[in-house]
């Protein structure tokens, strides 16, 4: 038996419910098939749509409906593609997971902080491997969000990140392969993940967690995810602006309103930004509206599809009609 609430359930979710009606979060997913943790256990059903942190409404052991979502997490599908590729729902905390290393960039920490703040999550660092020597340059990082420096090899400063989660809250880990998002996982629930060690030539990690699951720890949730190779950013600018909060503060003493902060004569925030963190806001900016071109083109296609469709449809009703009166 589960207790609900532990879960993560909240008025939000429950207020959309029936008054009898069931109520279960999705662990895991399976082509199509879901593993789901409900009041009277665990079971498995169909359900294309929903994803890991979903609430589902259930009718028997059938999924009815997937419940409106309270956060999304999502990031550009890895390739040419213009698709979002979900990372899960309903999550409240984000533990951006680096290690001491060539893995430790201000670039990768600011993709992913902007993933979780565009997905209404809030965002805390946790650089890993601390024994292997300091973790320098996060200084920008650390006067943003959160940052925990653990070994979660020898289990130091991880009592601090967990009592630092809400009870009942539900986290995810982001990170590279090879950051030990795995043996962090093993620290936190006794159990043993499949672990792999880095390649020594480069110190790069190696794909050892190859699906997103959810595991229920007495304090809180947490999400396991595979190692992301690349962190494309699909949502709105909030994420970005939340990253690089102090542009729009400069932004207003800038001779133009509608300084791009490039070239313009006058732009307060190229004069008062670091060059390399101002190039990397660029980047991200010129980044999220190319994303949002072709999402818009996407939607477009995708309406035009629908309107064809309708008119299809339509077109056949008016043939069949006429038929019938002849």
């Amino acid at each position: 038996m589960f207790d609900l609430s532990s879960l993560g359930l909240s008025s939000f979710f429950s207020q959309q419910l029936d008054e009898h009606a069931c109520v279960a979060r999705v662990s895991a997913v399976h082509r199509g098939e879901v593993e789901l943790i409900a009041e009277r256990g665990r079971l498995r059903a169909r359900c294309p749509d929903a994803v890991v942190g979903d609430w589902v409404a259930l009718e028997g052991e059938r999924v009815e409906r997937v419940l409106n979502r309270r956060t999304l997490l999502s990031r550009k599908t890895p390739g040419r593609s213009s698709d979002a590729q979900v990372l899960a729902a309903n999550v409240d905390v984000v533990w951006v997971v680096t290690a001491v290393g060539p893995d430790l960039s201000l670039a990768r920490l600011e993709r992913y902080l902007a993933l979780a703040w565009d997905g209404g999550a809030s965002p805390v660092v946790v650089v890993n491997k601390i024994d292997r020597g300091p973790d320098a340059g996060i200084d920008e990082i650390e006067a943003a969000v959160p940052v925990h420096r653990i070994s979660a090899s020898d289990g130091a400063g991880v009592a601090d990140l967990v009592t630092s989660v809400e009870p009942g809250q539900t986290v995810v880990m982001l990170g590279s392969s090879g950051v030990g998002k795995s043996t962090l996982l093993n620290r936190l629930t006794g159990a043993s993940a499949e672990t792999r060690e880095v390649r020594t030539a480069d110190d790069t990690g190696r794909h050892t967690t190859t699906r997103r699951e959810m595991y229920v720890l007495p304090r809180f949730i947490v999400i396991d995810t595979p190692g992301l190779r690349e962190v494309g950013l699909w949502a709105g600018k909030r994420g970005i602006q939340s990253v690089f909060s102090e542009v729009e503060s400069l932004a207003e003493n800038c001779r133009f309103r509608d300084c791009a902060h490039g070239d313009e004569p006058g732009c307060a925030v190229a004069a008062e930004m670091p060059p390399e963190r101002l190039e990397r806001y660029r980047a991200l900016m010129h980044e999220q509206a190319a994303a949002a071109e072709r999402a818009d083109a996407h939607a477009q296609k995708a309406a035009g599809k629908r309107m064809g469709k309708m008119i299809r449809e339509a077109k056949d009703w008016r043939s069949k009609r006429r038929g019938g009166n002849t």
